[in-house]
C-alpha cells in the first residue's frame, strides 16, 4: 500500500466559533510542495466512540514456550514493498523489534537484505519443485511464504526455533471528538491546541509481526500502532506530513510489544 493516490479530503475538525475544513486543496501546487502529504489518506467520517482494536491471530496451543532459545529475526520489508514514507522508521523499529525479543530471553539471529534475498531464492525454487514432484495444488501457483520457511532456516544455516517477520504497514487511525487518534491498540494525541476537536478516519503507522516455527507453521501473527503521519496546519487549514515520524522511541517500543501480544503471555504491559 502506498501514501500516494490515495483520497485526501475531509472534514475533521473545529475549533471554537470557526469552521475548518481540514486536508488538501485539489491542485498541483501541494502536491509540489508536499509530495507525500498530497496523498493524505483521511476517509469519510465516522460516527460513534473509538474502540482501540489490536488485531492478532494465535493458533491454539501455539503460545510462545520457553523451550524457544533462538529466533532468526528478517530485514524489515522484505516481503512487501514500504510505503512512502515510513522508510525512516526502518532502523528504529528493527532496533526495538530486536531488543524486545531479546527481552523476552531469546538470542536473536539477524540478517542482511542482500543474504535473505539469495537464501530465499533458493527456499522458493526448492520449495516450489517439492510441490510439483509432490503434484499439490500448491504447484499451480499458491506458493506462500510458510512454504519456503523451512528451506530459508536451512540456506541460511540459521539453528533458531523462531523466525520472525516484520512489515511497516499504514493502517487506519480513527478520531471521535476528541484530540487523539486510536488504531491497533494504542492513542496517540493529534498536536493541536487543546481547544480543538476532531471526528474521521486518518492515515497512520503501523509493524506487522508474524511468527513462524522451524516447519513452516503459522503460529502468530499481529498489528502495533506506531505513529502518525500527518499533522493539521491550522494556519493554512491543510494537513502536511510529519517531520519527525516514527522517531519516538517511547511509541515504537509500545506498538512493538502491542504487535506480539499475547503471544509472550497475556500478563504483558505495552503502555
Amino acid at each position: 500500500m502506498s501514501l500516494r493516490g490515495v483520497a485526501p479530503l475531509a472534514v475533521v475538525g473545529t475549533g471554537p466559533g470557526i469552521g475548518l475544513r481540514c486536508g488538501f486543496r485539489s491542485g498541483s501546487d501541494l502536491r509540489s510542495t508536499f509530495a507525500l502529504a498530497s496523498a493524505m489518506a483521511f476517509g469519510a467520517l465516522t460516527l460513534g466512540c473509538a474502540q482501540i482494536r489490536h488485531e492478532y491471530h494465535l493458533a491454539p496451543g501455539k503460545a510462545f514456550s520457553a523451550s524457544a532459545t533462538r529466533a532468526l529475526l528478517l530485514p524489515i520489508n522484505e516481503t512487501e514493498a514500504i510505503p512512502d514514507g515510513l522508510e525512516v522508521g526502518q532502523e528504529n523499529v528493527f532496533a526495538e523489534l530486536q531488543r524486545y525479543l531479546e527481552s523476552q530471553g531469546l538470542r536473536v539471529q539477524t540478517v542482511d537484505s542482500y543474504a535473505y534475498r539469495a537464501a530465499a531464492n533458493r527456499a522458493t525454487e526448492s520449495a516450489h519443485e517439492r510441490m510439483l514432484a509432490a503434484q499439490t495444488s500448491s504447484a499451480a501457483g499458491e506458493l506462500r511464504f510458510e512454504h519456503i520457511v523451512p528451506a530459508l532456516f536451512s540456506s541460511l544455516q540459521s539453528d533458531a526455533e523462531l523466525l520472525i517477520l516484520a512489515n511497516l504497514v499504514i493502517r487506519t487511525g480513527e478520531s471521535s471528538g476528541g484530540r487523539s487518534t486510536r488504531w491497533d491498540g494504542v492513542k496517540r494525541r493529534i498536536p493541536v491546541p487543546s481547544r480543538w476537536r476532531f471526528e474521521g478516519t486518518e492515515s497512520v503507522a503501523s509493524v506487522y509481526v508474524s511468527v513462524y516455527e522451524r516447519d513452516g507453521s503459522a503460529v502468530f501473527s499481529g498489528y502495533g500502532g506506531l505513529d502518525l503521519l500527518f499533522a493539521p496546519n491550522l494556519r493554512e487549514e491543510r494537513y502536511q506530513l510529519i517531520p519527525d515520524r516514527l522517531q519516538d522511541l517511547d511509541n515504537i517500543r509500545e506498538g512493538v510489544c502491542v504487535a506480539f501480544y499475547p503471544y509472550f503471555g497475556e500478563d504483558e504491559r505495552c503502555g
